[in-house]
């Protein structure tokens, strides 16, 4: 598996949201900030506006530029809301499930600079496959002049995502990462098991008689099939080891002394230190 690097973090909604994901993406934020090495986060709510797509190309390239310019971070892009496909057949991202503001996440995509950053892009949007059209902005890109780019969208090309709830892709990642922990050797997970862990989550939502989830899709959209799978490094967990607290009374030397015994001070000390405090 390759060097854990630094995680970046940017999550993507709609500043008009008709799914109601609040909830979902805050608790998303937690997860990973609570169980992977993130070094940054931030969020932007896409205005409803007719100059949405430039503020959000224009947000990406800045964001990219501060954080992706070595190859020891890892930029993670997560988009949530509607998606639909446009007459080219590419991935476009929605507002509202009916008119609203739109981006053609092509467009957005084809204009951000090579970087030698990695990227996991995470979709949860209907038709966000799609965005595996995008094979063709990277197939001339010499692998040695970025990095690995890869996503994990929600669903196929033409699929319906459930809304927020316990089988939305959302909820699934959430849960999946609040499993996930660095514990004996395991100090980091790639993308490539993280999608697989997923789809157990979801396979359990199933079985549990909760509405059908669709089965998301790991690809890879550049840093060519030879290298390794992106990975993504956990948290490291505070020492669980706990102290034994030792409640004891101090004998005194002489057997005929128990007179004075009685008045004797008790001492505290925690049995990994030689100090005792005298109470």
């Amino acid at each position: 598996m390759p060097q854990p690097k630094k995680i970046h973090l940017l999550f993507l909604t709609w500043e008009d949201d008709d799914l109601g994901m609040a909830d979902e993406v805050s608790a998303l934020q937690a997860a990973f900030n609570r169980n992977f090495a993130v070094a940054t986060t931030e969020t932007l709510a896409i205005p409803s506006s007719k100059y949405a797509e430039a503020m959000c190309k224009g947000l990406l390239e800045a964001w990219m530029a501060d954080h992706g310019g070595d190859e020891e971070s890892l930029l993670v892009v997560y988009y949530g809301g509607h998606g639909g496909r446009d007459e080219s057949g590419y991935l476009k991202w929605s507002a509202m499930v009916d008119g609203g503001p739109s981006i053609d996440w092509h467009s957005v995509q084809e204009h951000l600079d090579i970087i030698q950053a990695d990227i996991l892009y995470l979709f949860d949007c209907c038709c966000s496959a799609s965005s595996i059209n995008q094979e063709d902005t990277y197939h001339e890109i010499d692998d040695s002049e970025a990095g690995v780019i890869e996503v994990i969208a929600a669903c196929s090309f033409d699929d319906s995502t459930p809304g927020p709830s316990r089988s939305s892709f959302t909820n699934a990642l959430t849960v999946t990462l609040n499993n996930t922990s660095s514990s004996g050797e395991e100090l980091s997970i790639s993308v490539l098991t993280l999608h697989r862990r997923i789809l157990r989550t979801l396979r359990d939502v199933l079985q549990d008689g909760e509405g059908p989830p669709t089965a998301p899709i790991f690809f890879r959209l550049a840093g060519g099939d030879d290298r390794p799978s992106i990975a993504l490094a956990l948290a490291k967990r505070p020492d669980t080891k706990k102290s034994r607290r030792i409640h004891k009374r101090i004998n005194p030397v002489e057997e005929d002394s128990d007179s004075e015994a009685a008045a004797l001070p008790t001492a505290d000390y925690d049995s990994d230190d030689s100090e005792m405090t005298v109470e």
